[in-house]
């Protein structure tokens, strides 16, 4: 969800099949919870607040990544 005022991403366990995410223009601070989705391909977490990009480790398939303006 763009735009959507997101602080968190909270229940992306109940989706674990997710290929792809678009959070931009958001306010997360974190991106704790993406790591259970280890089928994603593509994430755009640009435009947040995020400091760290520990919970992208496990994310080995990840073919586009745009964090730009964190």
């Amino acid at each position: 969800c763009q735009s959507c005022r997101l602080t968190q991403l909270d229940n992306l366990c109940f989706v674990p099949s997710l290929r792809e995410l678009y959070v931009a223009d958001n306010g997360l601070v974190s991106l704790d919870g993406i790591q259970q989705c280890t089928l994603l391909k593509i994430l755009d977490a640009s435009n947040n607040r995020l400091s760290h990009l520990t919970h992208l480790r496990s994310l080995s398939g990840l073919e586009d990544l745009w964090l730009s303006g964190n």
